[in-house]
């Protein structure tokens, strides 16, 4: 059985999947209520009608395309009790039969919400230093803030306060004598593993964080701005479970 909107959590009706497969069972339900002239339901299905159309128009009026055709949803839905008369369920119904399929039409046009960091499982920090930015159209201050971030998450983890950038990477990371020793997924490996994560940390202060910080660069794609943070939550990761050669 789908949940119905009360059921869900949070916001989680507002994404296209779920909103659709809660239109499609309220026109079953109207339907069955049509066939077998039962009127006694025209009350609450009105309410969960009202329910659906202010999770539609709120996400359809973000679409420019689309937005000025949710607003007359809307406005159809504020006329609705000067058109069907109150003493007529079944006309009430109809209308109800009507209306859903016009949402329906409109929601299907949508195109799929864009996860948030946190949805996407993001490392916290990332999250916390980038998904407003994300969510207000900074892609490159956002990608610059998790890398920073990360920078900082290597510094405050090996204590060394010295040095900066890829030198940082390049000193906590040395596979010959590491602060920081990566987890190797098989012992044989491990030397290997730990200089190639190194020279992967030091390409992504020199190639992603860097240049952000030396000059205003754009970054107009949302999907590559979260590709840059997935990898930053990979990295930030693979930090968390180092271990960490405390230093005479």
């Amino acid at each position: 059985m789908s949940k119905t909107i009360n059921e869900s959590e949070g916001n989680s009706f507002q994404e296209k999947s779920l909103l659709l497969e809660q239109i499609q069972g309220f026109r079953v339900r109207v339907k069955d209520a049509i066939a077998s002239r039962s009127p006694a339901l025209a009350p609450s299905l009105g309410a969960e009608y009202l329910m659906l159309l202010i999770s539609a128009v709120s996400r359809g009026v973000f679409d420019k395309h689309l937005s000025n055709d949710f607003l007359a949803l809307k406005a159809q839905a504020n006329l609705y009790p000067q058109r069907v008369p109150k003493d007529d369920p079944l006309l009430q119904l109809k209308w109800f039969n009507n209306a859903i399929s016009q949402m329906e039409t409109l929601v299907k046009k949508l195109p799929p919400a864009t996860p948030s960091l946190s949805q996407m499982g993001s490392h916290p920090r990332v999250v916390e230093v980038a998904a407003k930015l994300v969510e207000d159209g900074h892609y490159a201050q956002a990608v610059f803030e998790a890398f920073k971030a990360l920078e900082e998450h290597v510094r405050d983890k090996t204590g060394v306060c010295d040095k900066y950038g890829a030198a940082l990477m390049a000193h906590v990371l040395n596979e010959k004598s590491p602060i920081l020793k990566i987890k190797p997924s098989h012992p044989t490996t491990s030397n290997e593993e730990q200089e190639g994560f190194k020279l992967i940390l030091m390409g992504s202060i020199l190639a992603i964080k860097n240049p952000k910080s030396h000059r205003t660069l754009k970054l107009n794609s949302e999907h590559r701005a979260l590709l840059y943070l997935a990898f930053a939550s990979l990295l930030f990761e693979l930090v968390d479970d180092a271990t960490v050669d405390a230093r005479p």
